[in-house]
């Protein structure tokens, strides 16, 4: 892991867009892997801006995001899919069809989960993924417990979830059972991968993450085992690294 520390969200995210676009340059039809949340939000905006101030070109680039909620229309605003259509799709030129989110409403959800694997196994993988990281440690919808090698399966969303999730969707009555999602073998198999992690209340887990041993108790900590991927967090969420002035001197040396 490159953990790099940067002052501010604002920052974290600008660098992190950085990446991408460098991505996207150097490889046109790139496949991302996108995230959803308040973290990556502000990388978006920046995405959105180098768009449409410095021509940044998303016309051939293929993305995937992770999950979404099972049994809803992609059109309901609390979808997933809605959340993409308004943070970052509906304002750049990715074409349509070259746009993958799970169907949690498909009939046939074995179907849909077998279809959408071999998408991306058909579009060559995940050239780069975005990755946020709940505070205790989940990734998309791989809560703590999910196995390691885990594949994209349909899982329930836990009470805790639900909870915390009751205001999105009106109440926690509203709120789905359940969501498909990557698994964590799945992330493990992109070729590269941006972890965002903003704020004082994803300290304690960045560190169980970076530093703790790998377990399914923070699914987040198996992306040790990743053989390139970018931990970009702000002195907030960096406060109980241990190792943190070794992350700084590495990266100032040209090593992170």
């Amino acid at each position: 892991m490159n953990v790099l520390i940067e002052p501010s969200p604002k920052a974290g995210s600008d660098l992190a867009a950085e990446v991408v676009a460098a991505t996207v340059r150097a490889e046109p039809a790139s496949v991302l892997g996108l995230a959803t949340g308040s973290t990556p939000q502000r990388l978006y905006q920046r995405l959105i801006e180098m768009h449409r101030l410095e021509g940044l070109d998303f016309s051939q680039v293929r993305t995937f995001n992770p999950d979404e909620f099972v049994g809803m229309a992609p059109d309901h605003p609390a979808s997933w899919r809605a959340y993409m259509d308004r943070e970052l799709f509906a304002s750049v030129n990715l074409t349509p069809s070259r746009c993958h989110v799970p169907d949690g409403g498909a009939a046939d959800l074995g179907a849909m989960i077998a279809g959408y694997t071999r998408a991306i196994e058909l579009a060559g993988g995940i050239d780069l993924q975005i990755i946020g990281i709940g505070g205790d440690g989940h990734i998309a919808a791989n809560d703590p417990g999910s196995s390691l090698a885990s594949p994209m399966r349909k899982v329930p969303i836990t009470l805790n979830k639900r909870g915390y999730l009751a205001d999105v969707f009106g109440g926690a009555d509203k709120v789905p059972l359940y969501s498909v999602t990557l698994g964590l073998a799945d992330f493990l198999a992109t070729k590269r991968a941006i972890v965002l992690a903003f704020g004082a209340s994803k300290a304690k887990v960045v560190a169980q993450m970076v530093e703790g041993p790998v377990t399914a108790l923070v699914p987040a900590s198996v992306l040790q085992m990743h053989p390139h991927v970018d931990v970009i967090i702000d002195e907030a969420a960096a406060a109980d690294l241990q190792n943190a002035d070794h992350y700084r001197e590495a990266r100032r040396r040209g090593q992170g």
